[in-house]
């Protein structure tokens, strides 16, 4: 088996793999957890957009970690780049899924496009459910009000709902941009997903997982 980790800015997802395909997963914020599901494993591909995050784990998992290789992988895009973005456009490209989009809806929402290429070519970054969510909590004449994040299709009749209203045309209009990209396929994942689903899309919750597989059978 090979282990490998994906650490977001709040969770840690780990999965156990053979080839490209996830046997076993876990999503834990609890360290502890961590390093009693990786007992036994040798080697652990690790995806981070938390570096604080994965220097204390270094210090649990005893010289196994294998970082993923960002400098090795090909993309259309300048700058820095969170490797779980990469992650997944490397696995789009090796199952020859591109050209396509992939819709990570966890802390924050990510929208990329894998190009004709099977090149990573960027796309765009917006506040996650719950984040758009806390910044109506913060305020304080709404500090008493707890909102669930469920997106309301008709406008609200209180402000509970109006705020559920504006989350549902915040999130139907992320889904109308990648409309019109006009881009066949779309692959979507992270903790808010089923939000983001419609007739057509794909559901794919280990592809970041899977990207890092894809990278430990490449690149080691």
């Amino acid at each position: 088996m090979i282990g490998v980790i994906d650490i977001g800015n709040t969770r840690y997802h780990c999965g156990l793999g053979e080839n490209v395909s996830v046997i076993k997963r876990l999503d834990t914020e609890e360290i502890d957890e961590v390093v009693k599901f990786f007992e036994g494993v040798d080697n652990i591909m690790v995806i981070s957009v938390a570096e604080k995050r994965l220097r204390v784990l270094k210090r649990f998992l005893n010289g196994r970690i294998i970082r993923f290789p960002m400098d090795k992988i090909q993309r259309d895009y300048s700058g820095l780049v969170g490797e779980d973005r990469i992650a997944a456009s490397l696995y789009v490209k090796e199952k020859v899924l591109y050209p396509c989009v992939v819709i990570d809806a966890g802390s924050a929402i990510t929208v990329d496009i894998v190009n004709e290429e099977g090149l990573f070519s960027g796309g765009a970054i917006l506040s996650g459910v719950k984040n758009y969510l806390s910044l109506f909590q913060a305020q304080e004449n709404l500090k008493h009000i707890r909102v669930e994040p469920e997106p309301l299709e008709n406008h609200g009749k209180n402000t509970e709902e109006c705020i559920r209203h504006g989350l549902y045309i915040y999130i139907n209009g992320i889904m109308d941009y990648v409309d019109s990209l006009k881009i066949k396929r779309v692959i979507v994942t992270g903790g808010d997903a089923h939000l983001f689903m419609k007739r057509g899309w794909m559901h794919d919750r280990d592809i970041v997982l899977k990207g890092g597989l894809v990278a430990v059978n490449l690149f080691t």
